[in-house]
């Protein structure tokens, strides 16, 4: 999904990241990201005091550090033992992009913040800056909206995913009125996808 350009030098950001994610898991990172980036728009369009463009710079690169991580297929567990480095990694090659291609852009201590954003978006038990909450919401969002992109985890894996990080560690950190709002549809619309998925087996 490709939102409006939100700031001219988001289009540095697409270049750059979108075709890593590309060659990541298949179907997968680039959509969930591009979902993620949606997410993120929308939640800063309903809360005018979050720094639309750092939370947005940070939604683009979330999940670089995932880049190369892989084999053809992904489980809950390969993923979440990745978890930790992704975001050391991510934090560290967007510090380097912003930097270089847009240093005259971003100050230094919007950088700074873009890449604790990074770092800090899966340290569920860390969260507590609006800014924090937001990206995590996005993510949430991002990563269970079937409309964007489809989910990879087996049903036995969706089920945990959901049950043991959605429902209970991700949800209860929901703090934006749009997040919360739209959170239940959106899940249910995974749960169709599962459904649907189980009848035609």
């Amino acid at each position: 999904m490709k939102s409006p350009l939100l700031f001219p030098e988001e289009k540095v950001l697409q270049e750059v990241i979108l075709p890593d994610l590309d060659k990541g898991r298949k179907g997968f990172d680039r959509l969930h990201t591009e979902a993620v980036v949606h997410w993120m728009k929308k939640i800063c369009e309903s809360v005018p005091l979050l720094e639309e463009r750092v939370l947005v710079t940070a939604a683009y690169a979330h999940d670089w550090g995932y880049f190369g991580m892989f084999p053809k297929r992904t489980t809950l567990d390969t993923v979440t033992a990745r978890k930790e480095a992704h975001a050391r990694i991510g934090a560290k090659k967007i510090g380097a992009l912003l930097r270089t291609r847009l240093k005259k852009v971003f100050s230094e201590q919007e950088i700074k913040r873009i890449q604790h954003l990074v770092f800090v978006h899966d340290k569920l038990g860390e969260l507590s800056a609006d800014d924090e909450i937001a990206i995590m919401e996005a993510d949430t969002l991002g990563a269970l909206d079937t409309t964007i992109v489809r989910p990879t985890y087996s049903a036995e894996d969706n089920k945990r995913y959901i049950d043991e990080q959605v429902l209970k560690l991700r949800r209860p950190l929901f703090r934006h009125k749009l997040a919360i709002e739209v959170f239940e549809e959106v899940l249910e619309r995974r749960r169709e996808f599962y459904r649907r998925k189980a009848s035609k087996s």
